[in-house]
């Protein structure tokens, strides 16, 4: 009925949900991670405004276990570029601006 939440709404939270899962287990199942990374993109391309705790959680994951540690070598230059465009899409929003600066 009409209250149904549109599919692209849930669909980007199970998406978001998703990917803490992976990038807290970390099993370096890169093939995964690069699909839900994509995923994400295609659900949040036109989103400024990430105000729940899972957004947060979710830009320190990207930030702690994969920006910051790029430099050791393992992901490859896809997988790389897609996390970089994670952390843009989510860094539109100024109080994740906030935290990243702090991380």
């Amino acid at each position: 009925g009409m209250s149904a939440k549109p599919p692209s709404q849930s669909t980007g939270a199970s998406t978001v949900r998703t990917l803490i899962a992976l990038l807290e287990e970390d099993s370096g199942d890169a093939s995964s991670e690069k699909k839900r990374l994509d995923d994400f993109l295609v659900h949040h391309a036109h989103r400024y405004s990430f105000e729940r705790p899972d957004h947060l959680a979710l830009l320190k994951l990207l930030t702690e276990r994969r920006f910051l540690v790029f430099d050791h070598g393992t992901p490859a230059n896809d997988h790389r570029l897609r996390v970089f465009q994670a952390l843009r899409v989510l860094l539109r929003d100024e109080r994740l601006r906030d935290v990243f600066a702090d991380l």
